[in-house]
């Protein structure tokens, strides 16, 4: 919940797209938005974990 909360940014286990799920367990899936300013947004955003 800190990244949607604080960052403003939300993953996707890796765990969702493999068929044995144990495979995903330690990925994470960012989906990345349709518009170039809200990409230039998202990536502002996590940015921040960089500063916490």
């Amino acid at each position: 919940m800190y990244l949607v909360k604080e960052v403003g940014v939300t993953t996707v286990p890796g765990s969702s797209f493999y068929a044995h799920p144990e495979l995903g367990r330690t990925k994470i899936r960012f989906c990345f938005p349709k518009t170039d300013d809200m990409l230039q947004e998202a990536g502002r955003r996590l940015q921040k974990l960089k500063q916490a």
